[in-house]
């Protein structure tokens, strides 16, 4: 299994908990493409420590393809520019892999992924999950990529891509370079935006339940116990994290659940005496309040 993330020092810790909750579900040796561009050798070493005996830590500077990514911009704050570096996949990939997956950092692996990794592309350039329910592709982001009003989107945390696609675009960074130009200030949801621009039409559809689900649609206890259940990747995607004092979601306790089996595990008390407060019947109720007020339901 051929796997790709971007990691700077400041996001090891998360990063650490996914790539080890991947080697515990996934017992195959994974290669781990590491992009990077100025990666402490403490870094380096965390990763080794928690991850090194169960996979193989393949690490790709991609400072010599920067300027591929130069004209670029971040439109999140909580958003590094490491997440445009998947752009670079044809470059940093070497030749002979025919399928690579790349897997965000706010993530959880929860199950094995062999079938998905085997998914059949059926001419395809990528595999990925639709965006089911309310998404955040608002209308006004569909129109000013071109997107017809009813087409389907993804979420670019979870993609599995077809390298043969790179062998029928020689002309890939042209585009790349193309959308950069083109549709600057529109890209909204940064290099998420450029794939869809880029794999319109090239896209195999994948179930969101199950191989990206959104630790943010997870609202009841019922509805918690499925999806630890079921779903095989869990996404705590968006600006509030398991990790950070502002979560107040579920499936926090699964998150931590994976980083004790780290050298970060530590931090759970911590986190934990920073959140007993929100754990209270007050600020519950008030919580629930608050997503009926905003439709949440």
């Amino acid at each position: 299994m051929n796997v790709m993330i971007s990691v700077n020092d400041s996001f090891v810790m998360p990063t650490t908990v996914m790539l080890k909750s991947l080697c515990m579900h996934n017992p195959v040796n994974p290669k781990i493409y590491v992009l990077y561009t100025g990666l402490s050798k403490e870094s380096k070493e965390t990763l080794r420590v928690n991850v090194g005996d169960q996979c193989e830590l393949i690490y790709v500077d991609c400072t010599p393809w920067l300027h591929y990514l130069s004209d670029f911009q971040l439109s999140m704050e909580y958003l590094s520019f490491e997440t445009y570096y998947r752009l670079l996949i044809r470059e940093v990939i070497p030749s002979d892999v025919d399928r690579i997956l790349w897997l965000d950092g706010d993530m959880i692996i929860n199950g094995n992924l062999e079938d998905f990794y085997n998914t059949d592309f059926e001419g395809n350039g990528i595999c990925v999950c639709e965006i089911r329910g309310k998404s955040p592709v608002d209308a006004m982001t569909r129109e000013k990529l071109g997107l017809d009003k009813d087409e389907k989107v993804f979420n670019a945390g979870v993609i599995l891509y077809n390298m043969q696609y790179f062998e029928d675009h020689p002309d890939y960074f042209d585009q790349v370079k193309r959308i950069a130009i083109e549709y600057q200030g529109r890209l909204e949801h940064n290099d998420q935006d450029v794939l869809h621009l880029l794999y319109r039409n090239q896209i195999k559809w994948a179930d969101e339940e199950i191989y990206n689900k959104y630790a943010l649609k997870v609202y009841t206890a019922s509805e918690e116990k499925r999806v630890k259940a079921t779903a095989k990747i869990i996404h705590f995607c968006g600006s509030m994290k398991p990790w950070k004092n502002n979560y107040r979601n579920r499936l926090a306790s699964l998150f931590w659940e994976y980083c004790n089996q780290t050298t970060f595990s530590t931090q759970y008390e911590n986190w934990k005496k920073a959140n007993f407060k929100y754990r209270l019947l007050p600020y519950g109720l008030m919580r629930c309040l608050r997503r009926k007020l905003r439709g949440w339901g």
